[in-house]
Order: C-alpha cells, then structure tokens, then sequence
C-alpha cells in the first residue's frame, strides 16, 4: 500500500493527518473547558526537538484526568463526522486494553495489527489519567483490580486478551453475573475512586503500557501551561522536565540510531484510502 520511497515522506504526511485530528479534538476540549495536554513521546518531541514531532515518531498521545475524560466521552459526537472516536463501547473488536481510547481519522489506512478486526485509521491515542495510592504496593494492587474488574470484563468477547483468558473460570463466572446486576460504570469509579483512602495520592496514566506504574506528581502536572505544537496551540504540564524524567530517566538522550524508526505501523498503509474491515 505504500507511494512513499522513505519514512521521511511518509512520516511528513502521517504528521499532517495526525495534527488535523488533534486540532480538532483541542477544539472540541477547549469548548467545553475540558484540560488536556499531549503526552509521552509527543511531549518527548515538542520539548526536546522544540515544538516537533520526534522526526521517526508515527503516533501521537494526550492525556487527561478520569474527570475530564469522561466529560470529553459526552461530547465527542461534536467532532467532525471523518473522525471516529473509538473505545471498547464504540467498537467492539476493539483489543488494545493500554489505550482506553483512539481518535481514528475515517479517510485513512494504518495498520497496527494485521489480524486486529478493529478499525484501524490513523489515529491519536488518549490517556485517562487516575488518582492512585502514593505506596507502591496499594498502588499495584489497587491497579490490577482495575484490569482485572474492569477492563478485562468489557473486552471478554475479545478471546485473545491475556486479562480474560488467563482468568479463571470461577472469576469469569462470578464478574459475567456480578455485572447482571451492578452497573460496571459505577463499579469502575468505586475501584478508581478508592485513592479517596488515602489523602497522600499521585497521579498514574492507568493503562499505559510499560509506564503504567509510573508515580506522578500533582505538581508535575498542574496548572498546564501553553505552547505551539505543529502550528496547534497545545497545553503541557506544568513542569516537564520532572514529568518527562519520571517517564523516561534521561530523557534529552537520543535512542540507539538503530531504534530511530517508525514502530506502530506494522501491518501497511495508506493514507489516501479508507480503512476497510479485512483488508
């Protein structure tokens, strides 16, 4: 499916369609007084390579706390009718349980995973962060019971998902009956909503991946602050080099040459054709 002789011209026209779809969601955030800041690798980029995108990065993150993610989910029908707001509500195939939700452009192809039944157009991924235990072992706890309760309930259709596959049958029973007759929305803010035992709390990106047991301070994040990402007035956090550096370490230091490529897209593309089912 590929025109594109290098990644350098692919990743200039990927950018653009990844741009256009956060200026309308900070649009759309912004009407409805909604925070919001890019995050990981896009913060990455528009710090160290001074309002850029990292020249090999082909995703593009933001952030928000649960509160505001929930009220942004009540008015996302407000966005353009070519982009798709997809989470496991809204799609169900949809199996990538670290990223709660996508903004996918309609008028696109990007093939993350070749088997994956989800849609799958360019998109930029969104973060709900959590107020959680500061004590790391309350924490992990207090985080596998999201996964396990929640998560792992809402994507069961999805057979391959390690969280409910791996579970046992006894638990699989009692959460499918549990669910009969509890709301799993009030059952999810009951479980994210337990740091309120605990005055001493920080901040956690929920379902990040690798990074998803990360402390982050309040005042790391708050209050926002303004900048100019890709020609889009985006807000980061308040102190980005403490925020960046309970990321990633050292952060300012450049990846082995070998690792300075595209890594999301692994299945084909085309920017210029709409993502079909079982292309």
């Amino acid at each position: 499916m590929s025109i594109y002789e290098n990644d350098s011209q692919f990743l200039d026209d990927l950018h653009k369609i990844q741009v256009k779809l956060l200026a309308a969601f900070a649009e759309c955030c912004n009407r409805h007084d909604i925070q919001w800041w890019i995050d990981f690798g896009t913060l990455l980029g528009a710090i160290r390579h001074e309002g850029k995108f990292i020249p090999w990065d082909d995703d593009l993150d933001v952030s928000m706390t649960r509160e505001d993610y929930r009220r942004f989910l009540e008015v996302a029908h407000e966005l353009p009718s070519d982009i798709f707001v997809q989470t496991a509500a809204t799609d169900p195939h949809y199996d990538i349980y670290m990223v709660e939700a996508k903004l996918r452009d309609c008028n696109s192809t990007f093939i993350e995973n070749p088997e994956g039944k989800y849609h799958q157009g360019v998109y930029i991924d969104i973060f709900p962060y959590d107020k959680t235990f500061r004590d790391s072992a309350q924490r992990k706890k207090h985080h596998r019971q999201y996964k396990s309760r929640i998560v792992g309930y809402r994507q069961n259709v999805v057979t391959s998902l390690p969280l409910w596959k791996d579970m046992r049958p006894l638990r699989k029973i009692f959460l499918s009956l549990k669910y009969r007759f509890i709301s799993i929305e009030k059952e999810e803010r009951r479980v994210l909503d337990r740091y309120k035992k605990d005055s001493n709390w920080v901040w956690r990106p929920t379902l990040a991946s690798k990074i998803d047991d990360t402390p982050i301070e309040n005042s790391a994040l708050f209050p926002l602050k303004k900048m100019i990402f890709e020609g889009v007035t985006v807000t980061v956090p308040s102190d980005c080099d403490a925020h960046l550096t309970a990321l990633y370490g050292d952060w300012q230091k450049l990846p082995p040459e070998d690792q300075q490529k595209p890594a999301h897209c692994r299945g084909g593309f085309d920017l210029n054709k709409p993502w079909e089912p079982h292309q």
